[in-house]
C-alpha cells in the first residue's frame, strides 16, 4: 500500500508530493504524522491512500480510525493511473504506469 498526504510538502522537501511505500503487514502509521498530539487544525485538509487492491482501500477509514481524527470519505474508491510532471517536461507514469485504488478522506470541516 502506499500512502500520500495533500499537504504542501514538508520542510526538506517543500511544495513536492511525497509518496511513501508501506507494508501492508504492520499497523497503519498516524495520518497526523509522527505528532499525534498535534492539534487537529495543523492535520493534513486531505490525506489520500493508495492500495493495489479496493479491500484494503475501502478498510483504511476504520483500521485508521479516520472517524475519531475527524476524516470523512470523500468521493468513491476507484482505481487510477498516476503521472508526476517535473519541471518543463511532459507527465512520467507513476508506479510502472500499473492503476492503484485511490480513497482520499477529508477533514469534516474543509468542504
Amino acid at each position: 500500500m502506499l500512502r500520500h498526504d495533500d499537504a504542501a510538502g514538508t520542510i526538506e522537501n517543500p511544495g513536492r508530493t511525497c509518496f511513501q511505500p508501506y507494508d501492508i503487514g504492520k499497523p497503519l502509521p498516524s495520518p497526523l504524522g509522527e505528532k499525534d498530539n498535534q492539534s487537529m487544525d495543523q492535520a493534513p485538509e486531505r490525506i489520500t491512500i493508495l492500495a493495489h487492491e479496493f479491500s484494503a482501500a475501502a478498510l483504511e477509514f476504520h483500521r485508521g480510525k479516520m472517524a475519531e481524527k475527524g476524516y470523512v470519505l470523500e468521493g468513491s474508491i476507484t482505481p487510477r493511473q498516476f503521472q508526476m510532471i517535473e519541471g518543463d517536461g511532459g507527465p512520467q507514469d507513476l508506479f510502472d504506469g500499473k492503476p492503484l485504488f485511490a480513497v482520499t478522506f477529508r477533514k469534516k470541516e474543509a468542504e
